[in-house]
């Protein structure tokens, strides 16, 4: 039926280009061609197998070890079974299974996976660090201290021995082994961050603090730390009360984290503590904005704003924070020390006596009432209050004279203004 046709398009298309391949594959050899600079071809090169195989194999390992690192440990566990079934006498395999074994507190098993894995050949020093681990967490403190004393005995050499040992130590309660341990990493490995942060922090927990801010100093300046170790190292300043130092570690702090309640908290903390107190109300500022209803900023702007002697601007976020807590009463005797310095006696007896209704036990506040009252002519309520005043705060008597001081000597009730106003 179709002898008579001629042949298709396509076909003389590949006939054209078979022949133009013959022609290129007997071309002329190289010494034939022009004269003058020649193209440099690179070959592809093809994998080997083995090449591919060893590539699959590490992307299969590090796709178990991400599950495992992300908490995914059933995906981990399936990716082992099928891993497993290619290398069944891969002492890595046990080690990573033994590992999410361990994080689903599967101690028994986990323990067994780590015991075969060194049989078949894994690291010794690294098999019994891991069993102290798991035995650590399993509540066998004595077992974990066994596998720990035998990892220093066979690879005194190796610092992340020493560093993990130091951690347990440290977890344990043993500081001070805690201490001479990570020293001794630190001595193999002088400017390794991980352990510089464990070293600081076993210092702080054995009381050490100077020396762990040295630590936390020399950390910093090897690798930019993360926005929780600025934290800890701005606590430890205003700890020892190192306000200047505070201050610059929070102003870090702030930058990496502008939203940050906490952190503009601690950095009025710091302005305050050094006596910067504009910054100081700027930054608690900030946090009020971050957490609009919360009283905790306002309050601190109240104490900043009487600081810089602002009573207007005190009185105000006063009455902000009983808005929304209308018996808070630190912001109650905050106003009523403000209307006592005012001389509106009746206004800040009721804000005092509102506070103490809510902090009965107070001492400041019974001072503050003993001081209004006997401004008012109440001596033996004014005895009264001074008396519960002392009981609850040894410093009651100085409290007294300095708030009976600051009332004026001509202080007045707002009943008493009507009474003297004209008709």
């Amino acid at each position: 039926m179709n002898a008579g046709r001629e042949p298709s398009r396509w076909w003389v298309a590949a006939l054209l280009l078979a022949g133009m391949w013959g022609r290129a594959a007997t071309a002329a050899p190289p010494e034939s061609l022009p004269e003058g600079p020649q193209p440099t071809w690179t070959p592809f090169v093809f994998p080997t197998p083995a090449d591919s195989i060893a590539d699959a194999t590490e992307r299969h390992r590090r796709l178990i070890t991400n599950y495992r690192i992300t908490y995914r440990l059933d995906q981990a566990l399936h990716e082992l079974r099928r891993y497993r079934k290619d290398y069944p006498r891969d002492p890595w395999a046990l080690l990573e299974r033994g590992e999410c074994r361990l994080l689903r507190d599967e101690f028994a098993e986990a323990e067994a996976d780590i015991r075969r894995a060194i049989e078949l050949g894994a690291d010794p020093v690294e098999g019994a660090l891991r069993l102290g681990r798991l035995f650590a967490a399993w509540g066998k403190p004595q077992r974990a201290r066994q596998h720990y004393e035998q990892a220093l005995e066979m690879a005194p050499e190796r610092p992340e021995v020493h560093s993990a040992a130091g951690r347990f130590y440290a977890e344990a309660g043993d500081l001070l082994e805690a201490v001479y341990q990570l020293r001794l990493a630190l001595r193999l490995r002088p400017n390794e961050p991980e352990y510089l942060f464990a070293f600081a922090q076993a210092l702080e927990a054995a009381g050490d603090r100077p020396a762990a801010l040295g630590a936390y100093r020399r950390h910093l300046e090897i690798q930019y730390a993360t926005p929780e170790r600025y934290y800890r190292l701005g606590q430890l300043y205003l700890e020892k009360e190192e306000y200047e130092a505070a201050a610059v570690t929070y102003e870090q702090l702030a930058e990496a984290r502008p939203r940050d309640y906490e952190v503009r908290m601690l950095l009025g903390k710091a302005y305050s503590g050094c006596g910067r107190y504009r910054e100081a109300l700027q930054a608690f500022l900030q946090a009020s904005r971050l957490k609009p209803r919360s009283p905790v900023p306002l309050l601190a702007m109240g104490q900043i704003s009487r600081l810089l002697n602002d009573n207007n601007r005190a009185l105000q976020v006063y009455a902000r924070v009983l808005a929304v807590e209308p018996n808070n009463p630190e912001a109650r005797f905050g106003r009523a020390e403000i209307l006592a310095e005012q001389g509106k006696l009746d206004r800040a007896a009721a804000d005092a006596l509102e506070a103490a209704s809510v902090l009965a036990r107070n001492g400041k506040i019974r001072a503050l009432l003993a001081a209004i009252y006997r401004a008012q002519g109440r001596p033996g309520e004014a005895e009264e209050q001074l008396a519960l005043a002392r009981q609850y705060d040894a410093r009651a008597d100085e409290l007294y004279e300095r708030f009976l001081q600051a009332i004026p000597d001509r202080a007045s009730s707002p009943s008493e203004v009507e009474s003297a106003s004209p008709p």
